[in-house]
């Protein structure tokens, strides 16, 4: 946002930063202070004072790749949306400025090729008894997936890549923790599973909104009431 003091956010993202402007050169830029977002701004607004516009990006003006930074009460998602339609718009938005540096150093960290994993992918895909989204999901989405990459393997076309899933009953938290930071952890881990909802105020939402919901939720036929904890996954169960 324009009236706030961007230094200590620069200065926690500067790896990051650096990073982007020597791939990008003179067209990188960053947009602070008169040039950011003004409460009630819509994106038309922003685009137009920085040069730019809707419609196809000029680079020039306004890069297409777009990074927001900042929370939706600070740069409403309103405003995000707008851009997105003809820009590729993305926000990051943290509690503390050693999150945005441990953001920035483990991006640069990863494109500059220096995380050494395997070329692994892994796709986890619980199928949760009586509950037709998953079922859908595995018939409509999951099988699609795994017989392309089966067949683009075979064919020798995804360079050496290798392909695992742990399907219906298979894809529990346990197995999920050990693909997520365990011994099991995949340069690519694809999932389709319920995302975790909880209202408006409930102390949860912040740490567990969107927690991937595994098969140890018997599905809704066998479960009635809260869900346990132990039933899903959110990023505060992933060891640092």
């Amino acid at each position: 946002p324009a009236n706030i003091d961007s230094e200590p956010l620069e200065d926690a993202l500067k790896e990051l930063l650096d990073w982007r402007k020597a791939e990008a050169g003179d067209l990188f830029k960053v947009f602070k202070k008169e040039k950011g977002y003004f409460p009630n701004d819509e994106a038309a607004d922003f685009l137009e004072r920085n040069g730019g516009r809707l419609g196809p990006a000029n680079p020039t003006s306004v890069p297409y790749y777009l990074l927001i930074v900042g929370s939706p009460e600070q740069i409403p998602f309103e405003f995000q949306y707008g851009l997105d339609v003809d820009y590729a718009t993305g926000r990051i938005a943290f509690s503390s400025l050693n999150e945005y540096a441990s953001y920035a150093r483990s991006v640069v960290t990863a494109e500059k090729g220096e995380v050494k994993l395997a070329r692994q992918a892994t796709i986890f895909a619980p199928q949760n008894e009586g509950d037709r989204a998953t079922m859908l999901s595995r018939s409509d989405l999951i099988d699609p997936v795994l017989d392309y990459l089966k067949k683009e393997r075979t064919q020798d076309k995804i360079g050496g890549w290798t392909v695992d899933s742990y399907l219906d009953a298979k894809a529990t938290r346990s197995q999920l923790e050990q693909l997520l930071g365990g011994d099991q952890t995949p340069a690519m881990l694809f999932t389709a599973t319920h995302g975790m909802e909880w209202p408006l105020g409930d102390p949860r939402q912040e740490r567990h909104q969107g927690a991937l919901l595994t098969a140890d939720w018997p599905g809704p036929r066998n479960h009635r009431g809260e869900i346990p904890e132990r039933m899903f996954m959110a990023g505060d169960h992933i060891s640092s």
